[in-house]
């Protein structure tokens, strides 16, 4: 769905938020015996005649192919089919932005834990040993180690929590230039719904509900991309808004991703209730796992929207962080089976 705030923005005071990922349009060796040796054939010849015998061949080697170690076999299976998933563009938007809230999720965790933590998990370490030993500790050479690798490792952890949060910068601008072709397929998307009229549905007050809904989610996400777009731009001095506007822009564009967000619930909630009542508890096992996965993912997101449009925010970041990072998961392991059913039937 949306991705994370810009990590950039939180340091400036403005909230973050989680750009959104485009709904997915649903319309969408060997060896080989070596031949057998010459052989020799014994002719009846003249006394004292030279007699000349075909030497045999040497036999031909075969050539056994590398066999690789079941890790690389492993490590090689993951890469290939991860090239097929970020070949898409789902895939692509859903892998960035997975990889952008891991690392904003790690980072969180390196900087609350922080140095108070570390230094009482040393303290509780030095307590274990024996107060005559404790005195010589210091002197001995692996007991020097241990210490100044104790004072170095808060300023590790701060120094990789800074990296990280340099990579989920980076990654945040590179999925909003992959979102800056969303106006395009949200033309198309109100291109099909205003001259594709609801057929499906025989009963009246269905299609109405269906139709709300689907506007709702159309409007929301153009005004989502028109302002993500025009907040970017803007920030990168293509446009001329201020900086004073920026922030407001973004707080804009969340309220219309959370109003998509909200709407989608809606959606699966009203299609949850009539097939209950249609099927009367016969329903399909797999459609509902994948109302179920739907529902947690679009659930998990709900929260955030709210969090990311509050002045201060709501949660603490490490919170917010593992709900974004849960949402995109169960997005990437629908993307990654579909890849794998794909590469199954080609």
């Amino acid at each position: 769905m949306l991705d994370a705030l810009s990590t950039k923005e939180q340091r400036q005071g403005t909230n973050t938020f989680t750009p959104y990922q485009l709904p997915r349009q649903r319309l969408t060796p060997s060896s080989t015996e070596p031949p057998a040796p010459g052989q020799t054939t014994s002719l009846a010849t003249p006394q004292n005649a030279e007699i000349t015998e075909s030497t045999p061949k040497p036999p031909e080697k075969k050539h056994v192919g590398l066999k690789a170690p079941v890790a690389v076999k492993k490590l090689d299976g993951f890469i290939s089919h991860l090239n097929r998933v970020i070949h898409t563009r789902d895939g692509h938007d859903s892998v960035i932005l997975f990889a952008a809230y891991v690392a904003q999720l790690a980072a969180a965790i390196l900087e609350t834990s922080g140095n108070a933590n570390l230094r009482k998990w040393a303290n509780k370490v030095v307590a274990l040993v024996p107060k005559a030993l404790a005195s010589r500790v210091p002197s001995l050479p692996l007991g020097s180690k241990l210490f100044s690798l104790f004072s170095a490792a808060p300023r590790l952890q701060l120094r990789l929590a800074e990296r990280l949060r340099a990579l989920v910068d980076m990654l945040d601008d590179w999925s909003v230039m992959s979102r800056l072709w969303g106006l395009l397929t949200m033309w198309m998307l109100a291109k099909g719904f205003i001259t594709t009229p609801n057929t499906d549905d025989k009963e009246p007050r269905v299609r109405k509900v269906k139709t709300a809904i689907s506007a709702t989610q159309i409007v929301s996400l153009i005004g989502f991309f028109v302002l993500e777009n025009v907040a970017w731009l803007s920030r990168r001095k293509v446009l001329a808004w201020s900086d004073k506007s920026q922030p407001k822009l973004i707080l804009w564009c969340v309220r219309s991703w959370g109003v998509y967000v909200f709407a989608e619930l809606g959606r699966l909630l009203f299609e949850r209730v009539r097939k209950r009542r249609a099927e009367a508890g016969q329903g399909d096992a797999e459609a509902r796992t994948q109302w179920n996965k739907q529902f947690v993912e679009n659930l998990a997101w709900a929260p955030l929207t709210v969090h990311w449009t509050t002045p201060g925010g709501l949660l603490p970041e490490s919170v917010a962080a593992l709900l974004a990072s849960y949402a995109q998961f169960i997005s990437v392991q629908g993307l990654w089976k579909e890849a794998a059913e794909t590469a199954e039937t080609a």
